[in-house]
């Protein structure tokens, strides 16, 4: 398997099509994701991805147990520039205990994905080190099932669908609270 396999997962990952077709969709794209890195990079020790959803991190860390406490190299990728979909502050990020293991994929990546943003930096070796492992793989979905339960409380009181987030983040600052803090008032209520 070459990096252009890992670009072909790293697209179908950042489209729309992975969002319309649900977890399942995800998992798929993500297993096939491991697959290639597997096969491409000496040394695979895992992969975290960090998706902002309303302006909250969502955390998936995906690892190879032997492996997870001896990364040597990283190289991670802002999502927005793989598309224009996913929200600012969202990562890729690849680990692997093999020093240089990235430097063929971060050229490919770089070439690739500067050829549509020339000058704008594509990729970062060596900034996400080290890789903490994660007991359950997944941080932050708790947090953001509560904000949309809260935005679904707002909006059985009547406000719109579409602004319900953004009124939640809004009531929130004006009671001086983090968002997910007054989330967590309106579902006690």
């Amino acid at each position: 398997m070459d990096h252009q396999d890992l670009l072909t997962h790293l697209a179908r990952l950042a489209g729309p099509a992975v969002s319309d077709s649900g977890p399942a969709g995800l998992d798929e794209q993500l297993a096939g994701l491991v697959a290639a890195l597997q096969q491409a990079v000496s040394g695979y020790a895992g992969l975290r991805l960090i998706v902002v959803h309303s302006g909250h991190p969502v955390t998936l860390t995906a690892t190879v147990q032997e492996r997870v406490d001896k990364p040597t190299t990283s190289l991670g990728i802002a999502l927005p520039r793989l598309s224009t979909a996913h929200e600012a502050g969202g990562r890729m990020v690849f680990y692997s205990t093999v020093p240089g293991a990235f430097v063929d994929l971060a050229t490919d990546l770089t070439y690739a994905l500067n050829r549509s943003t020339p000058g704008v930096a594509a990729v970062e070796l060596d900034v996400d080190l080290p890789l903490a492992p994660s007991r359950s793989g997944l941080t932050g979905l708790d947090d953001l099932i509560t904000l949309n339960r809260a935005a679904g409380v707002l909006i059985g009181h009547g406000h719109h669908p579409d602004t319900a987030q953004q009124d939640l983040s809004s009531r929130a600052a004006a009671a001086g609270l983090t968002t997910l803090a007054f989330a967590a008032q309106i579902l006690r209520r």
